[in-house]
């Protein structure tokens, strides 16, 4: 997991300074690697937890990469992976990046109305949702 973290920090870092094209392989791998971690394994609720939020920001970070890219369709499946993962780590503010950045490609694409709406129901969400603690154990 520290090795994910790692990799996920140097991608946030690269983010701003290599062109979005060239993220897109090295951020799906990690996506990739991350979801596969996460579905074959048998993690702890605390990794499991840690691993979600991975999840939810490679998809960002992924889902950045291939919009700029122009494959739409296929970023909009990232930032929904990521929304979801980010919702089952119950992390509103993740998942609502997330949702921003899905936002804001439906506005850069014509979809004004679907961007605006999401933007609100992201805002609604978030207010009934706290960041839980992932040492927390569920009762």
């Amino acid at each position: 997991m520290a090795g994910l973290a790692q990799r996920l920090h140097g991608l946030r870092l690269a983010d701003d300074v290599v062109y979005g094209k060239d993220l897109i392989g090295p951020a799906l791998r990690e996506l990739h690697t991350a979801v596969k971690l996460y579905r074959e394994g048998t993690p702890t609720e605390e990794v499991g937890s840690k691993l979600l939020r991975a999840i939810g920001e490679l998809a960002q970070i992924a889902g950045w990469g291939v919009s700029d890219a122009a494959e739409h369709a296929e970023a909009e499946d990232i930032y929904r992976l990521g929304m979801r993962a980010a919702q089952a780590a119950e992390d509103g503010v993740l998942s609502g990046n997330v949702a921003g950045s899905l936002a804001c490609q439906w506005s850069n694409t014509g979809r004004t109305a679907g961007a605006v709406g999401l933007r609100a129901q992201v805002r609604l969400g978030a207010r009934g949702t706290r960041r839980r603690d992932p040492a927390q154990r569920r009762p």
